[in-house]
């Protein structure tokens, strides 16, 4: 069997005490800034395009969540790169605030075995983070390794492989989404309630209300079981 490059991202939840959702961005950015594990290394997005579809074309524009929207209107932001506020930690992985969420980003990893150790050490820098922010901000600080708040909105854990362009898009949307859609039914982390306007008692996946389409490019809404940014 051929090894390739996998990696996992995990945005967490962020709960900073005497603070709204109209602040998460900048609590993401302070929260991220303050962890004592970092070195900061510029980061160089001129070849990044979010736009970027795999299957052959570019988006005209991205979509973005209403409900996100209204905390954002009329507020005034720093540069991208300063809100990322991207920081390189000592294992290789990448820390950063992705619209509102400390995100941690393993470095690329060869085997599952060694996935899951560096995803285990994630916590751990999360948790120095959280007391370093704490300390410095003088408020009760809560992370949570989970992918809704129960309220409506959805952030992510999301992984990636590399794999040659020769396989294309069909090969791998084939042989990824029934393997992505069972699992949830195998291993899911479940959740109590629902988020669609509809209740139910327990689910099995924490994210199936926001997933809508079976693939597309999108990251803030209209949520792809397979993502094909390039």
């Amino acid at each position: 069997m051929t090894s390739i490059l996998c990696g996992l991202d995990t945005e967490y939840g962020l709960l900073v005490e005497g603070r709204g959702a109209e602040d998460q961005i900048d609590d993401a950015t302070a929260f991220v800034r303050a962890t004592p594990d970092g070195r900061f290394v510029g980061w160089d997005y001129r070849g990044e395009n979010p736009r970027a579809d795999l299957r052959g074309f570019r988006l005209e524009s991205l979509a973005f969540d209403p409900v996100d929207a209204q905390f954002d209107a009329g507020r005034t932001r720093a540069a991208p790169h300063e809100i990322r506020a991207d920081r390189v930690l000592a294992n290789g992985a990448r820390f950063y605030n992705d619209h509102g969420h400390p995100e941690y980003a393993t470095p690329e990893c060869r085997s599952i075995f060694e996935l899951a150790r560096q995803d285990r050490a994630g916590e751990e820098f999360m948790l120095r983070a959280a007391q370093a922010y704490a300390a410095e901000s003088d408020r009760e600080i809560r992370v949570y390794k989970n992918n809704t708040d129960f309220h409506g909105a959805s952030y992510g854990t999301h992984e990636s492989y590399l794999v040659p362009r020769s396989l294309g898009f069909e090969t791998l949307f084939a042989a990824c989404v029934p393997m992505l859609v069972a699992r949830q039914v195998l291993v899911g982390a479940g959740k109590v309630g629902s988020e669609t306007g509809t209740w139910v008692d327990y689910q099995l996946s924490q994210r199936a209300d926001f997933f809508v389409e079976p693939a597309n490019a999108e990251t803030l809404y209209r949520r792809p079981v397979f993502n094909t940014r390039d």
